[in-house]
């Protein structure tokens, strides 16, 4: 069964990390030696505290939220720490109610573009840029601002 589809899902533009994906193999399949700087993926383990303690909340049965969906507050002591990050790090002072939890990077900055933008706004993205940044804009009913990062143009 064929669903329509949506003006704002037909203005998504394609996926452009999937089509590096795809590019990439393409070319390891021919002998190419790939270096991968496409995606911010850690290019190191986590910690193994870090590894250890997650491994230890799974399994431990006392924790009755170890199986629950997330909320906007998963860690009681993350605004204060999140507060005094940003403070020492940029001198800036912020209210807890000036602090959102998102799932990543892309959640933020849809939920961002849906928060400040109206149908019909324009917004700025740089190009090449982050893809989400245009998602933003479309899920938001806006329209996207292409500035492109050229040496001419001082970056």
């Amino acid at each position: 069964m064929d669903l329509p589809r949506s003006d704002r899902l037909n203005k998504l533009p394609p996926y452009l990390f999937a089509d590096l994906r795809r590019k990439m193999k393409a070319a390891r399949d021919k002998g190419v030696k790939v270096v991968r700087i496409d995606i911010g993926d850690p290019d190191q383990p986590a910690p193994d505290s870090v590894v250890e303690e997650l491994c230890r909340t799974v399994v431990d049965p006392a924790d009755l939220d170890r199986h629950r969906y997330g909320c906007d507050r998963p860690v009681e002591a993350l605004p204060a720490a999140a507060r005094d990050f940003y403070s020492r790090r940029y001198g800036v002072d912020l209210a807890e109610d000036q602090l959102v939890t998102t799932m990543g990077s892309k959640d933020a900055i849809v939920k961002f573009c849906l928060a400040l933008m109206n149908p019909g706004d324009v917004a700025i993205a740089p190009v090449p840029g982050y893809p989400t940044y245009n998602i933003g804009h479309v899920f938001a009913g806006g329209e996207t601002f292409e500035v492109p990062l050229l040496k001419a143009n001082d970056y």
